[in-house]
């Protein structure tokens, strides 16, 4: 057995070797991290939690992620540098405990080369490496995630209620958080036979501070869910269940890093995951670790899944479910030697996985590959034409929203309740073109032809009557930008 000095040393290798993996990975930002920059910037500047002054619109899905960008805005550090940095921390934390929890669920005194192994598998997952990196939320709530099931797995009081607090912490990151509470009650009912009154003292703590988070959303903005919610529903329940599952599937298929593509590696890594997880809920010391992503994979079927690359809403549950599948590697029906062969190999398929992400022809991470047009041209054409009172509307809401600071009109109803309350699903909704009209906005931006909202403008009468067109981008995605005739 290596001695724990060594385990040490290459748990730290394995983590300075992930952050320039990391770095490496992203090449581009979704435009959705832009608005949580200017969030954050407004809150810090003493605007509040709003993306247009005196709009009191939750528009970000995360107020705690939100919160902490403020404090580094706050203190002038730049966001397009700290926030991704501080995603990046997130992930270095998670897989520094991520063998510690390892070693407790399997029953070992200290942490062996098989347990760092299942941290390289995580940290080499380009998934997971890719959102670290991000500047999203992802990373904090696959944090918390993690560290709420090792703290309620421990003994003692304190950290009983330690993991309430960090439970609750991680609704205020994500909303599918919600769905997957029940998870520590059922375990501990069926597992763990912890009395009834410290359980109920680990609900009652949940529930008040979770209680303080809607009482404050109401009274700050006039609702108890984030306004992204009502912009993402509105398809019928068969399509948002169909979208849902087939989200699960390909991420199944990516944390298994089989030497296959396309169909038969997703249907293969849905067969293994799938029963893997099903498995772990029957044994005791990993049945939790089950349970929470059991949960969280029905709250992401039931929200429809997402538009974003690399599954980034199932992206947390990744660490856990490696740990379930090195429960079964590291049985003793199976020998040590395989285990390690297993866990290397799975490490290499994943480092391919990322060369083809990154330079395949299909894939995600390949610049060829981008629809997202650039919108430097965009933003130097407002910041040199546009006044104070100015305001323009779009669907790409975020980094042009951020750098120009102009007041925003969202056409896709992200930031704006009366069109994401529109009949229909996010961005095919039954958009109220008039009202849009009647904002006035000096500038209107669209993506030719790429949503059901930049469509209907585009047909739109009052367009062509009002409006002329002085910008328009060709590459990768055609966009226009249109100004209100004088």
């Amino acid at each position: 057995m290596l001695k724990v000095s060594v385990i040490g040393l290459i748990r730290l290798i394995t983590i300075l070797i992930f952050v320039p993996y990391s770095v490496w990975l992203v090449n581009h930002r979704p435009d959705d991290v832009f608005i949580y920059y200017r969030y954050a910037q407004n809150l810090a500047a003493g605007l509040g939690i709003v993306f247009n002054p005196n709009q009191y619109v939750e528009g970000v899905t995360s107020l705690l992620w939100t919160g902490l960008l403020a404090g580094i805005s706050l203190i002038r550090f730049p966001l397009e540098t700290w926030a991704p940095l501080l995603s990046l921390i997130c992930s270095c934390f998670l897989l520094w405990r991520l063998p510690a929890l390892a070693v407790k669920i399997q029953g070992r005194k200290e942490i062996t080369l098989v347990d760092v192994l299942a941290t390289m598998w995580v940290a080499s997952m380009p998934s997971f490496a890719y959102w670290s990196y991000s500047g999203m939320e992802t990373s904090l709530f696959a944090l918390l995630l993690v560290l709420s099931v090792e703290l309620f797995l421990a003994e003692t009081n304190r950290q009983l209620l330690l993991s309430g607090v960090l439970v609750a912490m991680a609704v205020l990151v994500r909303p599918e958080m919600l769905a997957v509470i029940p998870a520590f009650p059922i375990y501990a009912q069926c597992f763990k036979g912890n009395s009834f009154s410290r359980i109920f003292s680990w609900g009652l703590m949940v529930t008040t501070l979770i209680s303080l988070t809607f009482v404050f959303r109401y009274l700050y903005f006039g609702e108890l869910l984030p306004n992204t919610f009502y912009a993402k529903r509105g398809f019928p329940l068969e399509q948002t269940l169909s979208n849902g599952i087939l989200y699960l599937v390909n991420f199944t298929g990516s944390v298994l890093p089989l030497p296959f593509t396309g169909n038969t590696a997703l249907i293969l890594g849905a067969t293994l995951v799938l029963p893997t997880i099903y498995w772990g809920s029957k044994r005791k010391n990993i049945a939790l670790l089950s349970f929470v992503s059991f949960l969280m994979m029905a709250a992401v079927i039931y929200d429809g899944g997402d538009w974003m690359i690399l599954n980034r809403l199932l992206v947390p549950i990744a660490p856990l479910l490696a740990l379930l599948i090195l429960s079964i590697l590291d049985s003793k029906a199976i020998k040590g030697s395989i285990t390690i062969v297993s866990l290397s190999l799975m490490i290499l398929l994943n480092l391919l996985s990322a060369h083809r992400e990154r330079f395949g022809k299909s894939g995600q991470l390949n610049p060829d590959n981008f629809t997202t047009p650039p919108y430097a041209p965009f933003i130097d054409y407002l910041k040199d034409n546009s006044g104070t009172d100015d305001s323009i509307a779009l669907m790409d809401i975020g980094e042009i929203g951020f750098r120009t600071g102009l007041h925003v009109i969202d056409i896709s109803g992200l930031i704006d309740p009366k069109i994401a309350r529109a009949p229909g699903g996010f961005l095919s909704k039954q958009y109220p073109v008039d009202w849009i009209f009647e904002q006035r906005p000096r500038w209107i931006a669209l993506r030719n032809n790429w949503c059901l909202i930049d469509t209907t403008l585009y047909q739109s009468p009052q367009l062509a009557r009002d409006y002329e067109e002085v910008l328009r981008l060709e590459q990768p995605t055609p966009m226009t930008l249109f100004e209100r005739k004088k």
